[in-house]
C-alpha cells in the first residue's frame, strides 16, 4: 500500500539519468519504498511501458515519450534493487541502453524535436552499452550491438521523416552510441560499419529527392546545356537540373566519406562476424559502385554547365570573337568529357571509392561530345565537326546493344536528343557532299560530251538484235580515241583485227586494261583527271553491257 501511495499520490520523479529527486518525502522515504517492491514489478512495467510505445507496425504511439520515460523509471528504479546479481544487472544495463536509444528516437520523431534532450538520451544509452560491454566483454557484446544497430536503423526508418534529423540521429549513432571517435577504442567495429553504411543511404535518398527520381534520364539536361550556351540561368534556380545536380555533388562527396569511415571499421573488424562482414563487405562494394557512378556524373554534370556557360560569354555576350577564348570553350568541353570517362580524370578526391573500378559514363560522353561538335561546326571546322558527331553515334550503340545499325537504332536511341541531333548533323552533312558530287559530276560530264557521245554511236554499231553483239566497232573506237594507260599486248590488237569471234578471255583483257581504279597508279598520288576518270568509267559501263550479253552466260 506505501508503495503504491508513494508512486501515485506523492509523484516520486526519478531524473533521465538515473538520480532520485523528491517532493514531499524525504530521500530516506524513497529508499526504503524502492527497497520494498520486488524487482520483477519494476522490470515488468518498464517492459509493458516500452511494447504499448509502439504499434504493431513499429511506429511509435502518440504517447511513446512518456512511454519510454516510465520505462527508463522503472529501469532505472529495478538497478538500486540490491537482489540483483551481476548478470542481471549487465542485462539491465544493456536494456537501459536500448531504451535510451528508442526515447531519443522518439524525440527526433516530433515535430517539435527537442535536440537536446535527445542529446541527453543518447549520452545516457552510450554510457550503459560501454558498461555492458566492458562488463561481459567485446566478444560477447558484438553481436547484441550489432542487432541493436539493425534494430536502431529500422526504427529510425520507421519513425523519423525529416531527413536532416535521419542524418544528424545516424551520425550521433555512429560517432557517439558505441564508442566514440578513437583509435584506442576495443569495442565492436560492425554496428558502426552498418550506421556509416545508412548515413550512405540517407546520401543516395536526399540526391533522389533532389533530382525528383531522375538519376538516369539527361535528356531535360541536355536540353537545359542546348540553352545555357545562348542565355544564362539565374542561380540559385530551383528548377535548373544543372543546379540540382550540384547539390547531388556534394551529397555524393559526403557519401563517399562515410563509404571510408565504414570501410575503416570493416577491416579493423577482424573476424568480429564473419558471416555479417561478408555481407557487409558486399552491400559496401555494390554501394561504393553507385555511389562513384552518381558522384562521377554530378562532378561532369558540373564541368558541362561550365563549359556552356563559357560558350556564352565568348560567343554570345562579346562583339568580337576571341579565338583564344573560343578554344578555352573547346578544352572545357574535352575536359568534361574526360571526367566522364573516369572520375580519375576530374581531380577531386575519391577517397572511400579507390577500390572502385573506373566505369565510363557513356551518355555523357555522348552528351559532351556532340555538345563540342555543334561548337566545331559554329567554328566552320566541319571535319572536326564531323568525326565528333560519328563518335556521338558510335557511344549511342554501345550504350544500346539492342539497335541492329545506324540506319536501324532502337526506340532507345531515338528518343535521345543528342543522337537525333547528331545523326541529323551527318545526313545532312552527307546529303551536301552528294549534291555537291552530282554537281561536279555533271560539270566535269559536260566537257566530255562529245567523246560519250562518240562511245554510244561506237557502242550502237555492236548491236546485233538477232544475235550476240560483235564488239569491234567499239573496241577499235577505244584502242583509237582513247588508249588505255598500259600499251595493250599485240595477240589482243590482232584479234580485234581479225574475223573470228573475240574469245572471252581476250575481252577480259581489254576490260581489265580500261578500269578506272587502274588509272591511280599513272598519276602522283592518285590524283587522277576527274574527266578522265568519268571517260573511263563510261568506258567500263558500255564493256560490262557487252560482257553481260555475249560472255556472262
Amino acid at each position: 500500500i506505501l508503495y503504491s501511495l508513494c508512486l501515485d499520490s506523492l509523484s516520486i520523479l526519478v531524473d533521465l539519468g538515473g538520480a532520485m529527486s523528491h517532493q514531499r518525502v524525504s530521500h530516506a522515504d524513497m529508499c526504503r519504498v524502492i527497497a520494498s517492491a520486488p524487482t520483477r514489478e519494476y522490470l515488468d512495467a518498464a517492459k509493458a511501458a516500452i511494447q504499448a510505445s509502439r504499434s504493431n507496425d513499429e511506429q511509435f504511439t502518440e504517447h511513446a515519450p512518456s512511454l519510454l520515460n516510465e520505462a527508463i523509471k522503472n529501469y532505472n528504479l529495478a538497478s538500486r534493487k540490491a537482489d540483483l546479481d551481476d548478470a542481471n544487472r549487465n542485462a539491465l544495463d544493456l536494456q537501459l541502453g536500448k531504451v535510451h536509444t528508442q526515447r531519443a528516437i522518439a524525440e527526433y520523431s516530433q515535430s517539435s524535436c527537442n535536440l537536446e534532450l535527445a542529446s541527453h538520451h543518447l549520452k545516457f544509452a552510450a554510457d550503459h552499452f560501454q558498461a555492458y560491454r566492458k562488463s561481459v566483454g567485446a566478444g560477447v557484446a558484438a553481436p547484441k550491438f550489432n542487432n541493436i544497430a539493425s534494430r536502431m536503423i529500422e526504427m529510425c526508418d520507421a519513425n523519423v521523416d525529416a531527413p536532416r534529423h535521419r542524418r544528424s540521429l545516424a551520425a550521433t549513432l555512429a560517432a557517439n552510441l558505441i564508442g566514440g571517435e578513437v583509435s584506442s577504442y576495443e569495442g565492436s567495429r560492425l554496428p558502426r560499419v552498418q550506421l556509416q553504411m545508412y548515413l550512405v543511404e540517407q546520401c543516395w535518398r536526399q540526391s533522389v529527392r533532389i533530382l525528383q527520381g531522375e538519376t538516369s534520364n539527361i535528356t531535360a539536361v541536355f536540353s537545359e546545356l542546348e540553352r545555357l550556351c545562348i542565355s544564362p540561368i539565374l542561380e540559385p534556380d530551383e528548377d535548373s537540373l544543372i543546379f540540382a545536380w550540384g547539390r547531388v555533388q556534394q551529397e555524393m562527396t559526403n557519401a563517399a566519406t562515410f563509404l571510408s569511415k565504414a570501410k575503416l571499421h570493416l577491416l579493423r573488424a577482424g573476424a568480429e562476424s564473419p558471416e555479417l562482414s561478408g555481407q557487409l563487405k558486399i552491400a559496401l562494394d555494390s554501394k561504393s559502385e553507385q555511389v562513384k557512378f552518381m558522384l562521377q556524373r554530378a562532378c561532369c554534370m558540373r564541368k558541362l554547365g561550365l563549359a556552356a556557360h563559357k560558350q556564352r560569354q565568348v560567343f554570345t555576350e562579346s562583339d568580337d570573337l576571341d579565338m583564344q577564348g573560343a578554344y578555352d570553350v573547346v578544352d572545357a568541353w574535352r575536359e568534361a568529357y574526360a571526367v566522364a570517362e573516369s572520375l580519375e580524370q576530374s581531380g577531386m578526391a575519391v577517397d572511400g571509392l579507390e577500390d572502385v573500378q573506373p566505369n565510363p559514363d557513356v551518355e555523357l560522353m555522348a552528351v559532351a561530345s556532340s555538345l563540342l561538335g555543334n561548337l566545331w561546326a559554329t567554328m566552320r571546322f566541319e571535319d572536326k565537326a564531323k568525326q565528333l558527331h560519328i563518335n556521338v553515334l558510335r557511344l549511342g550503340m554501345s550504350l544500346d546493344p539492342n539497335s541492329n545499325s545506324i540506319d536501324e537504332p532502337s526506340t532507345v536511341l531515338t528518343s535521345k536528343p543528342w543522337w537525333i541531333k547528331s545523326k541529323k548533323f551527318l545526313e545532312t552533312k552527307q546529303r551536301e557532299v552528294r549534291e555537291a558530287e552530282e554537281r561536279e559530276r555533271a560539270a566535269a560530264l559536260s566537257e566530255i560530251a562529245e567523246d560519250i557521245q562518240a562511245l554510244q554511236a561506237a557502242r550502237n554499231l555492236c548491236s546485233k538484235p538477232t544475235a550476240d553483239d560483235d564488239p569491234r566497232p567499239f573496241l577499235k573506237h577505244i584502242f583509237a580515241k582513247h588508249p588505255p594507260k598500259t600499251a595493250v599486248p599485240t595477240n589482243i590488237t590482232d584479234e580485234v583485227d581479225g574475223v573470228e569471234v573475240i574469245k572471252k578471255t581476250t575481252f577480259m583483257k581489254v576490260m581489265s586494261h580500261y578500269h578506272p581504279d587502274k588509272l591511280d597508279s599513272h598519276y602522283h598520288a592518285g590524283a587522277v583527271p576527274r574527266t578522265e576518270k568519268l571517260l573511263f568509267e563510261e568506258i567500263q559501263k558500255s564493256l560490262n553491257s557487252i560482257y553481260e550479253k555475249n560472255y556472262k552466260s
